[in-house]
């Protein structure tokens, strides 16, 4: 009976060497297509835990279930390998570590794995590489048309929006669920939740046993001793490790944005908002025009082979002449709200003016027949000047002086805005830029046209911008 036992044992300690080399194999692949991310993906030490499914985290270790981890290997290396990735990502972007006020867990888990699973699903490399689901297409489908950027905290202003029913719905469907968040949360009144089998028998039908009927739901008190769920302070110290690792990532991945097909950008925009659009303000802003017919010669649809050949065969008789129009990208209508409360100084205003201007005159998108709102606006309209040719923008310029110096409500300005479209005062509007800093009041709908608050640079107390505005900071 002993050496039963003792073989038993024997055979259980091999299979979870076996499961740990998984996990470090997962991890040397990631490392060889994503060099940039050495530090995170290094920074999570494997430890095996047979009370979680699949694989965890406690943003100290990698939690894997040495039995669930086998059968992920025997279905695809793949999903060890976006399983590994997933977790680092949740501690790249502070997803254990810092939480909206208010929390509903089940809500903020499913924002946390959209989050993440949408940059898992951005990236063209093979070693993360799966055919999406139909109902995962769907669900970007439906978030991206609410929101600019799919990070945790816009995911989950979006669900938490939405009625119980279909709240009840995106609980249930299980669609991103991949790692268990249990230790992410100090107390322990979610451990039937997490530790519920019928959740992911749903999700992959699969039983967790292996071929020794183990489901390896064994005593793993020992092993996971040193395993503590995240308090406020645990939080606040993983959180300054691992902004460390992602600041380094971010800087390496800044260097190789351009890169095609590698996906980085999306990881960049969740880690630094405003990295992206402050390397391309001008790309930027041109997103706001349309494109316009205009009456002067395109030489660059001009083709000279025809051209020439009819000179040579024809007795210069061209077969073609150039095209006397061409089609530019024009701003035509369009709002900049400036805000002037006591909070943003006349010589931040000046420079974000002179910016922008300069933009909308060197790039050629300033139309000939345009109507430029230019409001200004702390907890209520102070102006409003309509600039409608490149005169009128350099008086503007010369004699502009800030007004207002009260509090900060962004609701004037969007209600000034819609009733100028209701007047036909505006009849196509193509975009409004808010510069501000962002300590203000955000409406709660969503205008009919795109809106992009424009911020002076960095500020970890700025509170958060809807989900359906564009973030950019200069």
């Amino acid at each position: 009976m002993k050496r039963e036992d003792g073989s038993r044992a024997e055979k259980n300690m091999n299979s979870d060497d076996v499961s740990r080399e998984l996990i470090s194999d997962a991890r040397n692949e990631l490392y060889l297509a994503m060099r940039y991310l050495f530090l995170p993906l290094n920074s999570l030490v494997p430890k095996e835990d047979r009370s979680n499914y699949f694989i965890a985290t406690d943003g100290s270790y990698i939690l894997y279930n040495p039995v669930i981890t086998r059968q992920k290997s025997m279905i695809s290396p793949v999903v060890l390998n976006r399983a590994y990735l997933h977790t680092v990502l949740h501690c790249m972007f502070s997803h254990p570590f810092v939480r909206p006020a208010g929390l509903n867990e089940e809500l903020w888990d499913i924002a946390c794995d959209v989050a993440v699973e949408s940059i898992i699903d951005s990236l063209s490399l093979k070693c993360v590489m799966q055919v999406m689901p139909l109902q995962r297409e769907e669900a970007y489908k439906k978030l991206n048309d609410n929101m600019t950027l799919l990070d945790a905290n816009n995911v989950y202003e979006y669900l938490n929006s939405l009625d119980r029913g279909e709240q009840a719905v995106w609980e249930a469907a299980g669609t991103f669920t991949v790692d268990d968040h249990k230790y992410w949360y100090s107390h322990n009144d979610n451990e039937n939740r997490d530790n519920s089998d019928d959740k992911h028998d749903n999700r992959d039908g699969s039983n967790d046993t292996d071929d020794t009927g183990d489901t390896g739901s064994d005593d793993n008190s020992d092993k996971n001793s040193s395993v503590q769920r995240l308090t406020a302070e645990l939080c606040r110290q993983m959180k300054i490790r691992w902004d460390k690792a992602a600041r380094q990532a971010g800087s390496e991945m800044e260097g190789l944005i351009a890169s095609a097909g590698t996906g980085m950008a999306g990881i960049i925009k969740v880690l630094k908002p405003g990295a992206v659009n402050k390397q391309s303000y001008r790309d930027f802003l041109r997103k706001f025009a349309s494109a316009k017919e205009q009456m002067h010669i395109d030489m660059d649809a001009f083709d000279y082979g025809f051209y020439n050949y009819g000179l040579m065969m024809y007795d210069n008789m061209p077969l073609i002449e150039e095209l006397e129009y061409r089609e530019e990208l024009r701003i035509e209508e369009f709002v900049i709200v400036i805000d002037t409360s006591g909070s943003c100084s006349g010589r931040i205003v000046q420079r974000f003016l002179d910016e922008t201007f300069g933009v909308l005159m060197t790039e050629g998108i300033f139309a000939d027949r345009t109507r430029l709102h230019i409001i200004q606006c702390d907890n209520r309209i102070q102006s409003d000047t309509v600039i409608n040719n490149r005169n009128d923008m350099a008086r503007f310029k010369d004699n502009f002086e800030v007004k207002g110096f009260g509090g900060t409500d962004f609701r004037p300005a969007f209600e000034y805005v819609a009733g100028l479209i209701a007047s036909k005062e505006i009849n196509n509007l193509q975009g409004m830029l808010y510069f501000t800093d962002g300590h203000g009041i955000y409406p709660k709908a969503r205008p009919a046209y795109k809106t992009a608050f424009v911020f002076p640079g960095e500020d970890d107390a700025r509170p958060a911008v809807p989900a359906w505005a564009i973030k950019v900071e200069l």
